[in-house]
């Protein structure tokens, strides 16, 4: 701990500072968009969220799915507001809330996005905002110290958005990692025209699009379903929208329109893009290339090396009791065409050769007071997908009850599983959930996901299965302050490739237990000043071999406290002591970042993380916002992997932007 000293000094003068003075802080983004993943990216779910902070969105004219787009937002209370504005516009928020009736804590979130304004004030006039973002880690990593990478160390990033009015937009966007030659390495743009018949929108250029649950095409938002596990049934938000997220995967390149009229609601889209791909002797596509990192020669010779066309259409029938009824069509061709897969994979997957056919029915509404949703895929003709599930509210009670069935040799790239990912995909489970708010401070959330994969996918060549518990209770105790508990634990069948003296222990199947406990607490000292303590620790261990391999734990411990110090300037800093024994007790932390950056590092090893984000603000029109942040290891000498590592224990990183709206 003899690393940890120096940073004491630091810590503490950041408890003195932060007392100056008060303002309101931004909402809690952590209770909605937590996820277990280490990523760090600039996510349309966030950055629609960021400009509903700045101009709220009107809930007398927001469409069904931009109100459910909110994380938090009841999907029933949307189906009654939506019906009751046929009858009667809302005058003001608090209206709003006793129609939808929801508790305090979860209103203040949702206030902060909502607005209510009269029928005759329409969004008027020309508007334009750029961002410019730039970032960079400080030591070298090896790409760059043996001359791999042949780029600039920077990461760039700039977006430009332009409006008039209701009527019409646009947005570009270039970004550039670290070491890519180009400032303008992925590079997409899009516009929308609302047209004047039918409530029509065409969206052009680079778009996201947003058909069911992940079944056909994913959604492309960045939404923690592992903090929130009610938004399983949440439905997608709008269908298409032009594409404004540094991922450089899972976006259209072509054209769509979207129409309503009536109680039908129709849909036609077109898409041609080269993705990045690796071929096989032949020619063909053996696999996509998904990370867009295009540094070394090996990684530029993966660029544009496939071209993915699609063409697709959905109409959708409002039947009465507001349930709607989709059906959506999907025509996929790769150019090249699709390698067989290798001998000891599942040999008639099918998504092979240069085309497939998807088709989808879903229907979802409130019938006889239960929210329903059901989807339903099928490729080439052959069962693909099903989900289904139930949602009940009464009073201060819901029950959620889903259920999820990927059939053995279903494929699709676009599609997603549960948990977010492709090695997701091919499972069969369920998964319930109760929530109880008995007070407007007061919540407790049970949850469990049995999940099973009982044949080989893809990715993951052996059978496997999970059963996973969460309990999490929220509280306030007194003004300013309050506490939070969760529990998770999940047991896996899976393999491990650990070395041990018996041959059957490193080429079998073993039961798996990992347990999680957090303790969160949270303290206001005035308005605008927060204080927040954490600690949080996991436990490993292997069910059938507590001989050959003992119990691995990991814990976490950080101090948080922010606030703004002056009228324009807001500070955030956050210090974090952690250790864990191996990658299975492996720890997250969300971490608050610069506007339009979702944050989740993970902690691994034994170390100390430090971060500090402010935020000034001299005007309306301008807003400069920068990250300082470190990782210090205790027990490495190098940090990463690849070309990626870094020959040092420490890692600092700098991002600094400038956000200009006119």
């Amino acid at each position: 701990m003899r690393h940890f000293v120096p940073w004491l000094p630091i810590l503490i003068a950041l408890l003195l500072f932060g007392s100056l003075s008060a303002q309101t802080l931004p909402p809690d983004w952590e209770r909605f968009l937590e996820t277990e993943s280490d990523f760090s990216e600039s996510s349309q779910l966030l950055e629609q969220l960021q400009e509903w902070l700045e101009r709220p969105l009107d809930l007398n004219r927001a469409t069904l799915e931009e109100m459910l787009l909110i994380p938090g937002f009841p999907v029933a209370g949307a189906y009654r507001l939506v019906w009751r504005r046929r009858a009667r516009s809302f005058r003001t928020l608090e209206e709003v809330r006793s129609f939808l009736q929801v508790d305090g804590r979860l209103w203040n979130w949702i206030s902060h996005f909502v607005t209510v304004r009269p029928p005759s004030r329409r969004v008027r006039g020309f508007r334009f905002g750029a961002r410019v973002r730039a970032g960079k880690i400080l030591e070298k990593s090896r790409g760059f110290a043996a001359g791999a990478f042949s780029g600039s160390p920077i990461k760039l990033y700039q977006r430009f958005r332009a409006a008039n009015g209701r009527r019409f937009s646009a947005v570009w966007l270039a970004e550039k990692d670290p070491g890519e030659r180009s400032w303008r390495d992925h590079a997409v743009g899009g516009m929308v025209w609302r047209l004047p018949f039918w409530n029509a929108r065409l969206v052009m250029g680079d778009y996201a699009a947003n058909i069911g649950r992940g079944l056909m095409l994913a959604p492309p938002y960045a939404a923690g379903g592992f903090a929130d596990p009610f938004s399983v049934l949440r439905p997608p938000g709008l269908p298409f929208r032009p594409y404004a997220s540094t991922c450089e995967a899972g976006y259209q390149r072509g054209a769509a329109l979207h129409a309503r009229t009536g109680l039908w609601e129709l849909a036609v889209w077109f898409s041609s893009r080269r993705e990045d791909a690796t071929l096989t002797a032949s020619g063909q596509v053996r696999g996509f290339y998904t990370s867009g990192l295009h540094r070394t020669q090996r990684e530029r010779a993966k660029m544009g090396r496939a071209r993915v066309k699609m063409a697709g259409a959905y109409l959708n029938r409002l039947l009465p009791q507001n349930v709607q009824l989709r059906i959506a069509a999907l025509r996929v061709r790769f150019s090249p065409p699709l390698a067989k897969r290798a001998p000891d994979r599942p040999p008639n997957w099918l998504l092979q050769g240069g085309r497939s056919t998807y088709w989808e029915a879903s229907l979802r509404g409130v019938l006889l007071r239960f929210y329903c949703f059901a989807e339903a895929v099928w490729q080439n003709a052959k069962p693909g997908a099903l989900q289904a599930g139930l949602l009940r509210r009464k009073k201060d009670f819901q029950w959620l009850l889903f259920y999820r069935n990927y059939r053995p040799f279903y494929d699709s790239p676009f599609a997603v599983g549960l948990s977010g990912g492709s090695a997701a995909r091919n499972e069969q489970g369920w998964k319930t959930a109760w929530r109880w708010t008995p007070s407007s401070g007061t919540e407790w959330i049970l949850a469990a996901d049995l999940m099973r994969t009982p044949w080989r996918t893809y990715s993951l060549p052996l059978p496997q299965s999970r059963t996973q518990m969460y309990a999490q209770f929220r509280t306030r105790i007194a003004p300013g302050y309050s506490l939070f508990l969760r529990y998770t634990c999940s047991w896996k069948q899976e393999q491990t490739n650990l070395s041990a003296p018996s041959a059957a222990f490193r080429s079998g199947r073993f039961p798996v237990q990992v347990e999680k406990f957090r303790l969160h607490q949270d303290i206001h000292l005035r308005p605008g000043i927060k204080l927040a303590a954490r600690f949080e620790m996991s436990r490993c261990r292997w069910s059938e071999i507590q001989r050959e391999r003992p119990v691995t734990r990991g814990w976490l411990l950080y101090w948080e406290i922010g606030g703004r110090i002056a009228r324009s300037l807001q500070l955030t800093a956050r210090m974090t002591f952690f250790e864990t024994q191996d990658y299975r007790t492996r720890l997250y932390q969300f971490e608050p970042s610069v506007p339009g950056i979702l944050t989740s590092t993970l902690l691994y090893g034994r170390g100390v993380r430090f971060f500090a984000v402010f935020r000034f603000q001299p005007g309306r029109r301008l807003k400069l916002s920068g990250k300082y942040s470190s990782f210090r290891y205790e027990n490495r000498t190098a940090i990463g992997s690849g070309w990626d590592e870094i020959l040092s224990p420490v890692k600092h990183e700098i991002l600094l932007q400038l956000d200009v709206n006119l």
